[in-house]
């Protein structure tokens, strides 16, 4: 197997811990994927860092969407449209 994974197909929590935001997103091999999700599953301390990784991922995202609602106000700007997206590809 890896060298993440040992014989047996198990990980160890640094491997987790190192890990973690590309597991949640589902960028690792399925052999990788799945020796993670064991581990999670029987392991306290990472099943935390998981959902407390989650809830952060989550605030950021909503921080940032707050501020993207901001800056249109302050500045009375429109929200962006797929259209503006397309046409800053074009430039």
């Amino acid at each position: 197997m890896g060298r993440d994974i040992s014989r047996s197909g198990k990980v160890k929590c640094k491997t987790v811990i190192r890990e973690l935001t590309n597991y949640m997103e589902g960028r690792l091999s399925e052999p990788l994927q799945s020796a993670i999700e064991d581990h999670i599953k029987s392991c306290r301390d990472c099943s935390a860092q998981m959902e407390t990784t989650r809830k952060m991922l989550h605030l950021v995202g909503d921080e940032q969407a707050w501020l993207n609602a901001l800056e249109r106000h302050v500045l009375k700007k429109p929200a962006a449209t797929s259209e503006d997206a397309a046409h800053k590809k074009e430039l």
